[in-house]
C-alpha cells in the first residue's frame, strides 16, 4: 500500500503549485481511482484524459510505456476522459498462455488491488476482472451453514457445509430390512410396470449422504445428489473409509466422473418433500422452521432408499448398479443372488457385518470434499489470489446465468417460488427409478 503524507503548511508560506490539471480552469476535479501492479491510489484526476494522467504519474505508478488503459474493465483510449469514481487500471499484455521452463511463481500469479470500494484483478492471460468490494467479499467469503436451532434428526453423525449448502451423514445401524426387490418372474425390469417381492436382507451401517443446496429464498432443499454407502462399523471419525452398498439402484459412475460415486436414484421423490413440506402446507410456513423442513426431507429420502422397489434402472440407464457389481465381483458366496442373500440372513441375521463390501478407495472426509467440489467447493476462506480470482469469477457466471433465466442473483419471484413447491408430489412407496 502506498502511504500517504500530509503536507506541513506554515502561515506565510506560498500556496503549493497544483499537482493536477483540471478539465475547467478553475473547478475542484473529482475522485478516481488509479492502479497499476501494487500500486493503487484514489486521486483528484477526474475530467483528466488518460494520456494526462500518465504523463503526471508514470514515475510514481512505475507505468511502463506500452501499458494498455482499462477504465471499469474496458479498454480506453488516450483521449478518453476520466469520470468521477472510475477505476483507471494500467497493465501490459502477457504473451503466450502457460509458464516458460524455469518461470517464477510471480509470472503466473494474479494480481490484485482493493482500493476504497472496488477490487481489481489482472490474471495471469492479461484479463481484468472488476468488482464493487463488498460484492467480491461476498463471493469470497465461506458460507458456513449453521445447525443454529435446529434438533437434528436421529441418526445425523456431522453437519458438514459447502459453497451454498450443507450435507447431513446419516448413519443407519445393521438391521434385516424387508425390501421391496424386482421379481425374477418381472417381465419388465424397471418402470411402472415392473413386479416386486419382498425379501428379508442383513444389512450393515449403511452412511447416507444427504446434500442440500441454498434454495432461492434461503431455504435448503434436498439436491439429486445424494449417495448411500455400507460400512461394518460405526463411523467414528471423518477419515473412516466408506465400501460401495450392495443395493440395487445406488449407481455406478465411470473413471474420472465427478458425479456421485453411489448415486441414490431420486426420481419419484418430489419437490414437496424435497423442501420437507407437510401435506397442506405453504412453503412460506415452512421457511421458518427450516429444521424441520430439513429433519423431513431427510425422512423422505431414508424413505425413498429403503421403503421405495428396488430395480433394474441403473444396469439399463446408468454403467452398472453395485448390487451387480459386487454379485460380479463375487464378494462372498452369500451374496451371489438376491435369494442366497435371504437365505444367509435366516441363517445369521447379523453376518451382513462380516463381509468385505466392495472398497471405495476413499475415507467420509474426500468424499465430502468430491461432493463439495460439485456445489462450490468447501466452505473455507480463499487460500491465495488465483482462489479469489476464482470464487469472484464462478460468482460472476453464477448471477449471469440467473440474469439470463429471468430472476435475481438471490431470490426468483413469489410466483416462480410457488410454482416450484407445488410441483408433483412423491409416487410415495413406488419404484425408485
Amino acid at each position: 500500500m502506498s502511504e500517504r503524507t500530509r503536507s506541513r503548511e506554515r502561515p506565510g508560506d506560498p500556496a503549493p503549485a497544483p499537482t493536477f490539471d483540471s478539465a475547467d480552469p478553475g473547478s475542484t476535479p473529482g475522485n478516481a481511482t488509479v492502479a497499476s501492479g501494487p500500486y493503487a491510489e484514489t486521486l483528484p484526476v477526474s475530467g483528466m484524459s488518460i494520456e494526462s494522467v500518465r504523463r503526471r504519474l508514470g514515475d510514481r505508478f512505475d507505468l511502463a510505456p506500452d501499458s494498455q488503459a482499462f477504465l471499469d474493465g474496458e479498454e480506453a483510449s488516450e483521449d478518453t476522459v476520466v469520470r468521477d469514481g472510475q477505476l483507471l487500471l494500467f497493465a501490459r499484455r502477457s504473451g503466450e498462455k502457460g509458464a516458460a521452463a524455469g518461470a517464477s511463481e510471480d509470472a503466473v500469479t494474479p494480481r490484485m488491488v482493493a482500493e476504497d470500494r472496488t477490487l481489481a484483478i489482472e490474471t495471469p492471460e492479461g484479463e481484468h476482472v472488476i468488482e464493487p468490494l463488498a460484492q467480491a467479499l461476498e463471493d469470497c467469503a465461506p458460507r458456513r451453514q449453521g445447525t443454529g436451532s435446529w434438533i437434528l434428526p436421529e441418526g445425523v453423525r456431522s453437519v458438514v457445509p459447502f459453497g451454498r449448502g450443507v450435507t447431513l451423514v446419516h448413519e443407519t445401524p445393521p438391521h434385516v430390512r424387508s425390501l421391496r426387490w424386482i421379481s425374477a418372474e418381472s417381465k419388465q425390469r424397471f418402470g411402472p410396470e415392473a413386479e416386486y417381492r419382498e425379501v428379508r436382507l442383513s444389512l450393515p451401517y449403511v452412511v447416507l449422504l444427504a446434500v442440500f443446496e441454498e434454495g432461492a429464498r434461503g431455504d435448503l432443499v434436498l439436491s439429486n445428489d445424494n449417495e448411500a454407502f455400507f460400512r461394518n462399523a460405526p463411523l467414528r471419525s471423518l477419515q473412516d473409509e466408506l465400501c460401495y452398498p450392495s443395493l440395487l439402484n445406488c449407481s455406478k459412475v465411470g473413471a474420472g466422473s465427478t458425479r456421485p460415486m453411489a448415486w441414490v436414484c431420486t426420481q419419484y421423490l418430489g419437490m414437496r418433500e424435497r423442501h420437507g413440506l407437510q401435506p397442506g402446507q405453504e412453503l412460506a410456513e415452512a421457511l421458518a422452521d427450516c429444521g424441520g423442513a430439513l429433519r423431513r426431507a431427510l425422512a423422505a429420502l431414508h424413505q425413498h432408499l429403503f421403503d421405495s422397489g428396488f430395480n433394474e434402472s441403473s444396469e439399463h440407464h446408468e454403467l452398472s448398479s453395485w448390487f451387480s457389481e459386487t454379485v460380479k465381483a463375487g464378494v462372498d458366496p452369500r451374496l451371489a443372488s438376491v435369494e442366497s442373500w435371504q437365505e444367509a440372513t435366516l441363517a445369521d441375521p447379523a453376518f451382513a457385518c462380516e463381509v468385505e463390501w466392495l472398497p471405495t478407495g476413499r475415507t467420509l472426509e474426500q468424499t465430502l470434499e468430491r461432493c463439495a467440489s460439485r456445489h462450490g467447493g468447501p466452505a473455507r476462506a480463499p487460500r491465495d489470489v488465483a482462489d479469489v480470482l476464482r470464487r469472484v469469477q464462478q460468482a460472476r457466471r453464477r448471477r449471469s446465468n440467473e440474469k439470463r433465466r429471468g430472476r435475481s442473483p438471490r431470490a426468483k419471484s413469489q410466483a416462480a417460488q410457488a410454482a416450484q413447491a407445488a410441483q408433483e408430489a412423491s409416487v410415495g412407496a413406488g419404484e425408485v427409478s
